[in-house]
């Protein structure tokens, strides 16, 4: 093999493996996977997996069901309301 050839192989690799980069990025911003900005958790892992699972094991069914509406559950009427994560900014008086 040439040396050209090389040089030439190992730049065709190089542009694929940058586009292939850009197009990560591109469906990353559109929300459409985790690339390089934002990672997937371990939970997300465990959901994944869990929901496979149920395929094979219906009975796992209620698990994945108790999470969702975990993740939806509104509060009572009689719960205080949330905290804000965030104080408002003082105000103190100007003189």
């Amino acid at each position: 093999m040439h040396w050209l050839t090389i040089v030439g192989w190992i730049l065709a690799i190089s542009i694929g493996l940058w586009l292939l980069d850009r197009l990560a990025t591109w469906m990353e911003a559109n929300g459409w996977i985790y690339w390089r900005k934002s990672q997937g958790t371990s939970s997300r892992v465990g959901n994944a997996f869990l929901e496979i699972q149920s395929m094979f094991d219906p009975g796992k069914e209620h698990i994945i069901e108790a999470k969702q509406e975990e993740k939806y559950q509104k509060p009572a009427p009689g719960d205080p309301p949330p905290r804000d994560p965030v104080p408002p900014p003082s105000r103190t008086p100007s003189p």
